[in-house]
């Protein structure tokens, strides 16, 4: 008999996997010729949902996955594959040991999506790195507004990507001289193209992957909020606390 935290290890693994199916995947398939990559896809997501594969569905996964092969019928069954993947995925975060859970936030559910941040951001020691290469100034003034005080909130933009404009960076003056170094931020962009992920690094230890960009998170798909594993979070800070070495101050 497996122990509770071997059991939380392989619910860790399985979430994760789901996870960085919808994150990395394909929210729509044409009717064109698969890609070697949407083959990939395909693949993982059959393994995935293996586990669920009951005698009472298992013939109708089965369907759905044969039927992504037809162009005529692909986008309706690509469309449940997907389904399934959201279900499973909140089904593994409701066993998860809870500093473990990210958030899955639906269409149109913006606020779900400020307190599913500020969630994440509160769960920060002394520090919060957060990267979102198309960062503008809506997304900034919400995020200045959940973090807590006390925390030195970093914010890395891409140079090429960003819409920061004239009214974010005189807000930012404003926000210094009201809170001062009780409610730090600060903002660096990078060379252009250079970021790719949505991410937040926080001060502790954990990091936690965005599917989406914050400035439209939710407004046209569902989107997710994972927390990395160990060895996948020990990655991206070092990537990322090296970018923003590498950036300039901004603001």
């Amino acid at each position: 008999m497996n122990s509770q935290p071997e059991k939380d290890d392989a619910t860790a693994r399985a979430y994760a996997e789901v996870t960085a199916l919808l994150r990395e995947g394909p929210q729509e398939i044409g009717r064109g010729v698969l890609r070697p990559q949407d083959h990939e896809w395909i693949a993982r997501a059959r393994l995935a949902l293996r586990p669920t594969s009951g005698p009472t569905n298992v013939g109708a996964i089965t369907r759905e996955f044969d039927g992504i092969a037809i162009p005529l019928t692909r986008r309706e069954n690509f469309t449940r594959v997907l389904m399934r993947l959201y279900a499973l995925k909140a089904s593994l975060e409701e066993q998860l040991p809870g500093d473990a859970r990210g958030a899955f936030i639906g269409v149109n559910q913006e606020l779900n999506a400020l307190q599913a941040v500020s969630r994440i951001l509160s769960e920060a020691e002394g520090s919060a790195l957060v990267v979102d290469p198309y960062l503008n100034h809506e997304a900034l003034f919400e995020l200045l507004n959940v973090v807590s005080e006390g925390i030195e909130l970093r914010l890395l933009a891409d140079s090429h990507y960003t819409a920061l404009n004239d009214q974010a960076r005189a807000g930012v003056v404003r926000w210094r001289a009201q809170y001062g170094a009780g409610r730090p931020v600060s903002l660096r962009l990078t060379q252009p193209r250079a970021l790719h992920d949505r991410a937040f690094i926080l001060g502790g230890g954990k990091v936690y992957l965005v599917s989406q960009s914050l400035k439209d998170i939710a407004r046209r798909s569902p989107a997710t909020i994972s927390r990395a594993e160990p060895d996948v979070a020990a990655l991206k800070r070092t990537h990322y606390e090296q970018l923003w070495d590498d950036s300039g101050p901004t603001i």
